[in-house]
């Protein structure tokens, strides 16, 4: 389960598990939140966010489906669903995805010899690159502009990504004591090696992120919604080539 782990897992009865579990996790935490409006109908305080990023490290791809599906929930639950839901599971896939991809590709290492710089710096990556999709998709369909969006989320999620490592190094040991982690569960899988995985993907997701994130913002104040589709999309383009890479 090389390069195909996305949709191989759902071959295994236990990740399958594993990703109902995070899609309950992440509505139960969301739900409450609901009511803390940030941009109304369409993003609000999300503490949520520490449920990708953690379960990330905890159980891989599980978390990334996990965290798209349980956007979604929420978003019927709490009365924001709509076609920006769809760039919400996007952006939500890649918050549950990215932090465990660019830990092993990008520096080589697996979740249980991480430290709490290398996880904090994972997890904004993947704050950045969901913030950054969820506004350019919004913006794309006329809903919000693009730094309307995309500034409370980058912000939110990335406050989050300082305290996650906190709940993860809790979390690990009682975990591993389940034999419940990704490597134990599939211990199978190897993370993809050579230089498209190791470099070249890592580096379209951070450019692309970061330049996403930057240009949407100085467009969106200085240019308008033209400009932003114009610049933006390529950002957006390299991000989820890079994601294919990893």
């Amino acid at each position: 389960m090389r390069s195909n782990e996305l949709f191989g897992m759902w071959q295994n009865t236990r990740m399958i598990v594993l990703t109902a579990v995070v899609a309950a996790m992440f509505v139960a935490v969301l739900l409450p939140f609901k009511g803390l409006v940030i941009i109304p109908g369409y993003t609000e305080l999300r503490p949520a966010s520490l449920v990708p990023l953690v379960c990330s490290l905890l159980f891989g791809p599980a978390a990334a489906w996990g965290s798209a599906i349980g956007n979604l929930v929420g978003d019927v639950l709490g009365g924001m669903f709509g076609l920006g839901s769809i760039f919400g599971m996007l952006g939500n896939f890649m918050l549950g995805y990215l932090p465990y991809k660019l830990l092993e590709n990008l520096f080589r290492k697996n979740t249980n010899a991480t430290s709490y710089l290398l996880n904090v710096i994972v997890g904004i990556l993947a704050a950045l690159a969901c913030a950054s999709v969820i506004a350019w998709g919004v913006d794309l369909l006329g809903l919000v502009p693009f730094p309307v969006l995309g500034v409370p989320i980058a912000v939110n999620n990335s406050v989050v990504a300082l305290f996650y490592p906190l709940l993860f190094f809790l979390l690990h040991p009682r975990i591993s004591k389940m034999k419940l982690l990704y490597s134990q569960v599939i211990p199978s899988y190897q993370p993809r090696s050579g230089a498209w995985a190791q470099i070249i993907g890592p580096f379209l997701v951070i450019i692309g992120s970061l330049g996403a994130l930057s240009c949407g913002i100085l467009l969106g104040v200085v240019e308008g919604a033209g400009a932003i589709k114009l610049a933006v999309t390529p950002f957006i383009a390299a991000v989820f080539a890079g994601c294919l890479m990893l």
